[in-house]
C-alpha cells in the first residue's frame, strides 16, 4: 500500500490490484475497495475491463442468514400460535364434558332419571326396570 497527497491536502491509501485477467497491476482507493467489499461490490480492470470485487462477502452472506432466522422466527411463531388455540380448545372442550358429568351426577343423586328426565324416590329400580340398555352401556364404558 502506498499513501500519497492528492489535490486538497489528504491522504490517500493507495491499495495494488494485479488483474488475474490481463497481469496488469494498477491502484485503487483503499477506502474505494474496503467500501466494494463491505457491500459485496466490484470495480472494472483499467486495462482490460473485467470486472473484480467481492461478491458473497460476510455481509451479505450474514444478511441472508438473518432474513432466514427472522423467517424461522416467523413460522416458530405462527405454530406456536396454532397450538395454543389448539390446546385451548381441547381444554375448552374437556372443561365442557366434565360440566357435563358433574351436572348429570348431580340429577343422577337427586333422583332425576338421565333418560326420561322424570323424578323417582328408587331412581335404581326404576332404571334397571325401565331403561336396562342404560345400565349395559355405562358398565361397558
Amino acid at each position: 500500500m502506498n499513501t500519497v497527497l492528492n489535490h486538497v491536502n489528504e491522504f490517500v491509501t493507495l491499495t495494488q490490484i494485479n488483474c488475474g485477467n490481463c497481469a496488469g497491476t494498477y491502484a485503487i482507493n483503499e477506502r474505494y475497495r474496503s467500501e466494494c467489499h463491505d457491500k459485496g461490490t466490484s470495480w472494472n480492470c483499467p486495462y482490460c475491463r473485467t470486472d473484480w470485487g467481492y461478491t458473497g462477502n460476510e455481509l451479505t452472506r450474514l444478511k441472508k442468514q438473518l432474513e432466514s432466522k427472522e423467517r424461522e422466527l416467523a413460522f416458530a411463531r405462527s405454530n406456536a400460535a396454532a397450538e395454543r388455540a389448539a390446546r385451548e380448545k381441547t381444554e375448552r372442550r374437556l372443561s365442557a364434558a366434565k360440566g357435563a358429568k358433574t351436572r348429570m351426577a348431580n340429577r343422577v343423586k337427586h333422583g332425576v332419571c338421565p333418560c326420561c328426565n322424570r323424578t323417582f324416590q328408587n331412581l335404581m329400580r326404576h332404571m334397571s326396570t325401565q331403561h336396562p340398555h342404560f345400565n349395559k352401556g355405562a358398565n361397558a364404558a
